[in-house]
């Protein structure tokens, strides 16, 4: 029996497997919760705690969000079989109403104890029986329906209060003063001059505060236009799992495996990005900008790989990163360089001081 009613789904034993594996990918993500939890104070906004409580949502939301996506593909197609089964009840109906019509009249014509009235009441009795066992069909079918739209429902909130836990961890983000910065995508991209001019009290703070707020406003503008970037080139440009599948022609249980790739290489540059300031001394929108300035490229000597490419491209800059820091190499000339790998130029040159450290990303 499926989803507790009488219709069988084409892949329903895979579902089943998949909910179960999702259903315990988040109770492990739950014991990592307990660990943050029991391990920094309940209002510790330090960075350390913030970074720690916000990895662990993140994971908690990425799986919610396949939990959901999974159960929405699911529900459609039982929607779809159920509705069906509804056509075929009514046609079934149909069809019993015309016997008993038929009855009526051969009743009227040759009597009701002729061989042909008996033959027809016992097809009529037959396309009862089978009318009043799918009648109960429907009911089962219908609340089976129900139970996996409460499913689904579930679902969609469960994502809609970690999202909201995330958003409200981004403010306490934006609050702490410790570290270069966790503030999420502000300060951070805000231009050099004015954080220096700001820090060193050479504006005045009026004027200041004017020109850091319209810096920040630009700079989550950016941040918005490169994770669009990051999107389209290591994700699915946004795309829905459904949408995806029908872009590449296929369907969505085909394109299933390839989607989650993507998405999970498009993960990994996002969260790389937002931890960049710590690994390599870069705003997040600088580490965007800096990976998509050369990623089609790489992506494309790599055969399409994006989770290979995410790995190569971190490692590239985090590593290069610091070999500069220690050579005194100016940030921007670094940045420069990484844009020739767009060029196919995956070698970094020697006049930048960064040592003999080469690297050759295909």
């Amino acid at each position: 029996m499926a989803l507790g009613g009488t219709i069988k789904i084409k892949g329903e034993s895979e579902y089943r497997r998949a909910l179960s594996q999702i259903k315990q990918n988040l109770r492990e993500v739950s014991s990592e919760m307990k660990i943050v939890t029991s391990t920094y104070d309940k209002n510790d906004t330090s960075t350390g705690a913030l970074a720690a409580k916000s990895d662990v949502l993140t994971k908690r939301l990425e799986q919610q969000k396949a939990k959901l996506n999974l159960v929405a593909e699911q529900y459609k197609k039982y929607e779809e079989a159920v509705k069906k089964s509804a056509d075929e009840h009514e046609q079934l109906g149909t069809k019993l109403e015309s016997a008993k019509a038929e009855l009526e009249r051969i009743g009227k014509t040759t009597g009701e104890t002729s061989a042909e009235y008996e033959k027809q009441k016992k097809v009529v009795d037959q396309l009862q029986s089978e009318y009043d066992d799918s009648t109960k069909a429907q009911d089962v079918n219908a609340k089976s329906l129900s139970n996996l739209k409460i499913e689904l429902n579930g679902a969609q909130a469960d994502v809609n209060k970690t999202s909201r836990e995330l958003d409200n961890l981004g403010k306490s983000q934006e609050k702490t003063n410790e570290g270069w910065t966790v503030m999420k995508q502000v300060l951070a991209d805000l231009a050099h001059d004015a954080i220096q001019s700001a820090f060193n009290g050479i504006k005045q703070l009026g004027s200041a505060i004017i020109d850091t707020g319209k810096q920040s406003l630009e700079a989550y503008s950016n941040y918005e236009q490169l994770v669009g970037g990051v999107e389209t080139l290591f994700g699915a440009g946004g795309k829905s799992l459904e949408e995806y599948a029908k872009s590449v022609g296929m369907s969505a249980d085909k394109a299933k495996g390839q989607y989650e790739k993507l998405m999970g290489a498009q993960s990994t540059v996002l969260k790389n990005a937002n931890n960049a300031y710590k690994t390599a001394g870069l705003s997040a929108n600088e580490y965007m900008d800096t990976v998509t300035s050369f990623s089609a490229s790489l992506i494309q000597s790599l055969g399409g790989d994006t989770a290979k490419a995410a790995k190569y491209a971190n490692t590239a800059i985090t590593d290069m990163s610091d070999n500069a820091n220690k050579m005194g190499t100016d940030m921007s000339s670094l940045q420069n360089a990484y844009s020739g790998f767009a060029k196919g130029n995956y070698t970094m040159l020697d006049n930048l001081k960064l040592g003999k450290t080469h690297y050759c990303l295909v």
